[in-house]
């Protein structure tokens, strides 16, 4: 990481133990999405640390439809920390779908 630019971590465990509503997944994304265009110089963590499920809906609603709006340069500044098998499985299933969804 270039020295001097800003990591903003997301704590997703302040969110719940239970990842799983659509709603809660369209929050992160648009928080997720306003700080990576904050700057370019900055990196955002989202820190799965505590979080035991992340529902099919939820995985959906924040990745599926980040697919379609978020630039090569902008998925590098994206790190994944904490991420246990299972929320790592739905992580991957809701990114792998075909065709992205576009956000309301």
């Amino acid at each position: 990481m270039p020295s001097g630019s800003e990591v903003i971590t997301l704590k997703l465990k302040e969110y719940g133990e239970i990842l799983g509503t659509r709603g809660l997944g369209e929050q992160i994304r648009e928080k997720l999405l306003a700080s990576l265009r904050s700057s370019t110089d900055v990196r955002v963590v989202l820190d799965f640390e505590g979080v035991g499920v992340m529902t099919q809906s939820f995985g959906d609603e924040l990745f599926r439809k980040l697919v379609g709006h978020i630039t090569p340069a902008e998925v590098g500044r994206l790190e994944f920390r904490g991420v246990s098998k299972d929320v790592l499985a739905v992580l991957r299933y809701s990114t792998s779908k075909k065709e992205p969804v576009e956000p309301k």
